[in-house]
């Protein structure tokens, strides 16, 4: 009988790259969509990030999000 079990295949184009790339990448990047679930919907805006690589583990992304919706779609995302 043939094993069922499944094998996760990790082609290149989505292998996870060092962390320092990322950072790099962010910081060459920063627009990035930033993506929230309330009341069972998704809320997603493009909004730029800054990354600050001397906080955390890890750096800390920092981003603005308007907070009240305005007459031009603006988000509400900042509950």
């Amino acid at each position: 009988m043939r094993d069922r079990r499944s094998t996760v295949v990790r082609s290149a184009p989505f292998c996870r790259p060092d962390h320092n790339t990322l950072l790099d990448l962010i910081e060459r990047h920063p627009l990035g969509i930033l993506v929230t679930h309330s009341k069972g919907t998704l809320d997603a805006n493009h909004i730029p990030f800054e990354l600050d690589g001397s906080k955390g583990d890890k750096g800390v992304l920092n981003c603005h999000v308007a907070r009240k919706k305005s007459s031009l779609g603006g988000s509400c995302q900042w509950r």
